[in-house]
C-alpha cells in the first residue's frame, strides 16, 4: 500500500477494504490494542510517524496474559526462563 506516513497506509487499506476499518480504527485513532512496528521496531509511532517506500509496516493485535498481574512483565519473563530445561 502506498503511503508517506503510517496513517495513509492504514487509511489506503481501509479504503481498499472497507471492513478492517471497524478493527482498526476507533473513529480517527488507532484502536486501543493495536501495535504498528515499522521496519520491525515495535514503538508507539502515531499515524503521522513517516515512512520510506522500502519500509514494512506489521499491525500487532495486543495479546493477554503470560506474565503474574503482580510481577512486571520482564521478571515474569526471567521467573519462565529460569525454569525451562
Amino acid at each position: 500500500m502506498p503511503g508517506a506516513t503510517v496513517g495513509d497506509v492504514l487509511r489506503a487499506l481501509v479504503e481498499a477494504y472497507p471492513d478492517a476499518r471497524e478493527r482498526l480504527f476507533d473513529d480517527t485513532n488507532l484502536r486501543i490494542g493495536l501495535s504498528v512496528a515499522v521496519d520491525g521496531e515495535m514503538s508507539a509511532h502515531s499515524l503521522a510517524y513517516p515512512l520510506r517506500k522500502d519500509s514494512e509496516l506489521s499491525i500487532i493485535p495486543m495479546i493477554a496474559g503470560g506474565a503474574w498481574p503482580e510481577l512486571p512483565a520482564s521478571a515474569a519473563l526471567n521467573h519462565v526462563n529460569s525454569h525451562q530445561t
